[in-house]
């Protein structure tokens, strides 16, 4: 029942963006033939550029967000409010590719893409949309914190990605430690300024000095409950003797989108978990 009604939901959406795409599609057809018709018959008509680049931009963006509405997968364990979560946060995340390839003007596209997105907002009952945008703007009040080893960093960096463009903020050594800084200091700040501390134990990196010395920092500001430690296993390893006990995500050493995927939503699921507290 739950999830019919999810589905209700998502149809519903699916279809006015469907009906809106057409309808402006239509409207840039109209004016193209008026102005075919005007010549044909000998007269000018001097065709309004701005209103049939107006047009234009609608339908495209129309169409770009009814594909990107489309990707959203619905979880057995969804309800309602992760639904239209989803749907803020892809419109919100991944705005700029509505529209993108169009070749009109910037100041047409912020018009037509705040119209859009309008649409999109309307048809979504006020106090759904009003949670989901509240949620969408607390996620991006946490920082995790990064802990790996160089010889892990690929596997990383895809990790990380995926979470930045889901609005979390990411402590990255290659993008918070410049030339001159102290590393131990920057480190140190680094992991005090964040939420959750996301350590990726592998063969390699339980050997690392730095990656000892960033467990040991977390643990400390663990035990007066100041950051949320999130171990993830690559590949089979040991763990440390400090994290013993703890719950660990795991991804394989040759990983792939699913696997990427099933981990980064796990750890978005734990965040949202101390979100949905607040709410």
């Amino acid at each position: 029942m739950k999830t019919t009604s999810i589905e209700n939901s998502h149809n519903e959406l699916l279809t006015m963006l469907h009906k809106e795409s057409d309808y402006w599609r239509s409207k840039k057809n109209q004016t193209t033939d008026e102005d075919f018709e005007a010549f044909r018959r000998g007269k000018f008509l001097e065709l309004n550029d701005e209103e049939f680049w107006t047009y234009k931009a609608k339908h495209e963006i129309f169409d770009d967000a009814y594909s990107l509405i489309k990707k959203i997968k619905i979880h057995s364990n969804d309800n309602i409010d992760d639904y239209y979560f989803k749907v803020i946060d892809k419109v919100k995340s991944e705005k700029h590719e509505l529209g993108y390839y169009g070749n009109w003007s910037n100041f047409i596209n912020d018009i037509c893409l705040r119209f859009v997105i309008d649409k999109i907002y309307n048809i979504i009952p006020d106090k759904y949309l009003n949670r989901a945008l509240i949620k969408y703007h607390l996620r991006r009040t946490y920082k995790i914190f990064l802990s790996f080893s160089s010889s892990d960093r690929s596997i990383v960096n895809e990790i990380g990605s995926y979470l930045e463009r889901s609005g979390i903020v990411i402590w990255y050594d290659q993008n918070d430690i410049v030339i001159g800084d102290k590393i131990q200091t920057k480190i140190s700040q680094g992991i005090d300024e964040s939420e959750f501390f996301c350590i990726f134990l592998s063969e390699i990196s339980i050997q690392s000095k730095w990656v000892q010395f960033e467990l040991q920092k977390a643990i400390h500001r663990n035990n007066s409950k100041k950051i949320s430690i999130l171990p993830i296993k690559i590949g089979d390893c040991e763990i440390p003797n400090q994290l013993q006990g703890v719950l660990c995500g795991e991804v394989p050493a040759e990983i792939n989108t699913t696997s990427i995927n099933h981990i980064v939503f796990q750890i978005l699921e734990t965040i949202d978990s101390r979100i949905r507290k607040l709410l």
